[in-house]
């Protein structure tokens, strides 16, 4: 099979535009789409719009491209669509690199800051394109070797695949063209190295997000069993708390019921004391009269009723009862004057009892 090959200039300047061949447009627009990287090589095995299982290697610069009228989200791109596969796909990646170097910039795209402008002057864009052609046709002459058929790789389809340059080697490359027939390589993508350094770096932090977990919970636990000991020894003092308050409860209560039953006491000593005070008054006033008959007047001790003062008294009233004519009513006064002595006497010990 003869090799051959087309290449395509396309961007959007101040709207979509293709130089070259123009039967694949549509295609060649799904690139307009600012967001994938700033340089990027696509590898896709597809059928073109006659129907024909072709290669297609689209360089893509974008994220950085402003068009002509200050716009941003614009791209410029190079497509080389061939008949064959192209096994090094990352050399294939550095050649299309420096092409776009030499022809497109400072000529289609002019360097403002950080941006890549397009130029409003597009007159040489169709020579430029044919210029691409012509050093990528040198490029494929050089390196026949490393071209193809197409038989056994698959139509562009599935999961998208996609590689870092250092990464691209011709197998790993080869592997996914056969199994989804399409390749992004980019030189921001994550490489192998980054991704495996990643992934440990992700178990490190997953690791240690484990044991901080761990400790969290070992805290908590330490926590709630240390809670839980505070409980129970606060459940404890709360309960030593209300048997001494119940303990003083019922001493209370006990000191009530002595107060009470010394008061009623108390109340019986003085109803006692009221009913001996007027047993003393009486008495007095028999010794009064008493005294009116003996013809003697008998002074009122301190203490009443003491036993010598009234016998003595008892005495004198015996002489003067023997000396005169005594009747026997006045002999009955004077024995119920002693019985009331008596009765005194033993009022005088009760009122001792208690005071």
């Amino acid at each position: 099979m003869n090799l051959s090959y087309e290449v395509m200039l396309h961007g959007v300047p101040a709207g979509f535009m293709v130089w070259g061949p123009k039967k694949d447009e549509s295609y060649l627009n799904s690139f307009y789409n600012g967001r994938e990287p700033e340089n990027m090589l696509v590898a896709e095995l597809r059928n073109d719009i006659g129907g024909n299982f072709s290669g297609f290697y689209t360089y893509v610069v974008s994220n950085k491209v402003v068009g002509n009228s200050g716009r941003t989200g614009s791209y410029c791109a190079i497509t080389l669509q061939t008949n064959f596969y192209a096994t090094d796909v990352a050399e294939l990646y550095v050649q299309l690199e420096a092409t776009f170097n030499e022809f497109v910039k400072g000529r289609l795209l002019q360097n403002k800051g950080e941006s890549l402008v397009w130029s409003t002057d597009l007159s040489a864009a169709a020579t430029i394109q044919q210029e691409i052609e012509k050093r990528m046709g040198e490029y494929l002459s050089h390196c026949i070797g490393e071209l193809v058929p197409l038989n056994g790789f698959a139509r562009s389809g599935g999961q998208r695949q996609q590689l870092n340059l250092i990464d691209c080697s011709p197998a790993r490359a080869q592997a996914v063209m056969k199994q989804v027939g399409r390749l992004y390589v980019s030189l921001y993508f994550a490489s192998e190295e980054e991704m495996a350094r990643k992934k440990r770096h992700q178990r490190e932090l997953d690791t240690q997000k484990q044991q901080h977990q761990q400790q969290l919970a070992d805290q908590e636990q330490q926590h709630q069993q240390q809670l839980a000991k505070q409980e129970q020894t606060l459940r404890k003092e709360q309960e030593a708390e209300a048997a001494e308050h119940s303990k003083l409860n019922t001493q209370v209560t006990k000191l009530k019921e002595t107060n009470t039953r010394l008061q009623d006491e108390l109340d019986e000593a003085n109803s006692a004391i009221t009913t001996l005070e007027q047993r003393v008054k009486e008495i007095n006033n028999l010794v009064g009269k008493i005294q009116s008959l003996c013809g003697t007047t008998v002074k009122h001790p301190k203490e009443p009723l003491r036993s010598p003062t009234s016998s003595n008294t008892l005495k004198r009233c015996g002489q003067r009862f023997k000396l005169s004519h005594i009747n026997p009513g006045d002999m009955l006064l004077v024995m119920a004057v002693v019985i009331l002595i008596l009765i005194a006497l033993l009022a005088y010990a009760v009122i001792k009892r208690f005071f």
